[in-house]
């Protein structure tokens, strides 16, 4: 068994500072004071103050969208504590049961508690997306209007993985039986059931924010499969 426990207890980045945020560059960063050269000419501009009037306003609205400095300094000044869950339970058992030296019995179960993540995409979180076990559906697993989009260029209010998807669970069976023919022969035939309660294995809900399916599960791992095989041993 493998246990593991994790905590973000601070993370930290850089942002530019308020100064810096109009045109000047008049802070030292690490100790020095960097040399701001006008991109056209390849000189430096007077006092490390950017004019106002060559800014690029895309590029002046993007500033915006970062937040101020949460400290001193022009380096790593911006730290949050913020909690985001990652559930990931997942658990693999087997029993073996080896009636002879010719007959074997083995049974596996597994259970995944899967999440459901938006990767890349942060929209805003309105309440708790997950609804209730029994109103669950594949064409909605979740509360759709719990999320909106971001403002152009923001990261929303969302976590990582805020929904719980509809996990995995796994009964595997499998008869063995040896047949020995002189000292030099073996016949075994084996009798293999993979989902023996044929539990449809659901897939991961559509978390594309926008998207036609949003919010409905389109897709399924295979049902029950039996499979019977036979080896000679010689």
């Amino acid at each position: 068994m493998i246990a593991a426990v994790f905590w973000l207890l601070l993370a930290t980045s850089t942002v530019p500072t308020a100064l810096q945020r109009q045109g000047i560059f008049s802070e030292a960063v690490e100790g020095l004071l960097p040399e701001i050269l006008d991109p056209a000419t390849r000189r430096p501009f007077s006092n490390n103050i950017i004019p106002e009037n060559t800014m690029d306003p895309a590029a002046v609205s993007l500033l915006s969208r970062y937040p101020l400095p949460t400290s001193g300094g022009t380096a790593n000044n911006y730290r949050r504590t913020g909690k985001e869950t990652d559930n990931q339970n997942q658990y693999d058992m087997r029993v073996d049961h080896r009636f002879s030296a010719m007959n074997s019995l083995f049974v596996r179960y597994s259970s995944f508690n899967a999440f459901a993540g938006f990767g890349t995409q942060r929209p805003n979180r309105l309440r708790d997306p997950n609804l209730p076990n029994g109103q669950r559906t594949t064409s909605r697993y979740f509360y759709t209007d719990a999320f909106v989009a971001a403002p152009q260029f923001t990261i929303g209010t969302s976590s990582r993985n805020p929904i719980q998807g509809p996990g995995f669970q796994d009964i595997d069976v499998a008869l063995i039986k040896r047949v020995k023919f002189r000292e030099r022969y073996t016949a075994e035939v084996r009798a293999e059931v993979f989902n023996l309660t044929n539990t449809p294995p659901l897939g991961a809900p559509n978390t594309v924010l926008g998207s036609p399916g949003f919010g409905s599960i389109t897709s399924a791992g295979d049902p029950r499969v039996v499979q019977l095989a036979a080896k000679m041993h010689f």
